[in-house]
C-alpha cells in the first residue's frame, strides 16, 4: 500500500519522541509493527 502524491509514511515512538522529530518508519525493527499498523489500515478502510 503506498502513499498517494508522493508523500512518505511516517511512524513515531511517541512514547521514547514525544515531539514526534525520529521518523522510525526505515528502522528494520519496526517491519512487524508497520505490516501491522497497515494491515489494521486496509481492515478499516473496508469498513465505510
Amino acid at each position: 500500500m503506498d502513499v498517494p502524491d508522493g508523500e512518505q509514511w511516517e511512524l513515531y515512538d511517541v512514547r521514547k519522541d514525544p515531539v514526534e522529530m525520529n521518523n522510525v518508519y526505515s528502522n528494520p525493527e519496526c517491519r512487524s509493527k508497520i505490516e501491522t499498523l497497515k494491515t489494521e489500515l486496509i481492515r478499516l478502510k473496508g469498513l465505510y
